[in-house]
């Protein structure tokens, strides 16, 4: 190959680059995820293990995002995270022993296994207030306080 093409071909890798891999030089990603942290407590006490929901909106684009809560924290990356918009949030406590016992000996992590046997110990609590992600965000820290009342 000549310099000339070596020349182009390059030029075009990084022109590829640029546009294809922005989301390495900018907050978020490409598809205008963003990742969601926080801590959840029911009664003042951190959740020991659980689920969180956000369920967009009819006027909200994108999936429903789940995340597992571990010691009252979750984390949902950005690749898997929430677009802007209005969201519905739900809280769901499980039951961590039960849930392990149901691997058998396995332990999830080592096992790839992370959240499969779910167990939930409560019904679903729904957060009285929509959420509203805005646009241009990387990531986003939501506190939740449940009370008994919740459920």
């Amino acid at each position: 190959m000549s310099s000339k093409q070596w020349l182009i071909l390059g030029s075009l890798a990084v022109a590829a680059l640029l546009f294809h891999g922005r989301s390495w030089f900018r907050p978020g990603d490409a598809s205008g995820r963003i990742g969601v942290t926080g801590i959840v407590t029911l009664n003042g006490e951190p959740v020991e293990f659980g689920r969180i929901q956000f369920t967009p909106d009819r006027n909200t684009k994108g999936p429903v995002v789940t995340g597992e809560i571990v010691d009252g924290l979750y984390e949902i990356g950005v690749g898997e995270g929430v677009q802007a918009g209005v969201y519905e949030t739900t809280v769901t406590v499980g039951d961590r022993k039960q849930s392990l016992a149901t691997f058998k000996g396995l332990d999830p992590q080592k096992s790839g296994l992370r959240s499969a046997a779910f167990l939930p110990k409560t019904q679903p609590m729904r957060w009285p207030v929509p959420q509203v992600i805005p646009a241009g965000e990387s990531e986003l820290e939501l506190n939740f306080e449940f009370t008994a009342d919740s459920r």
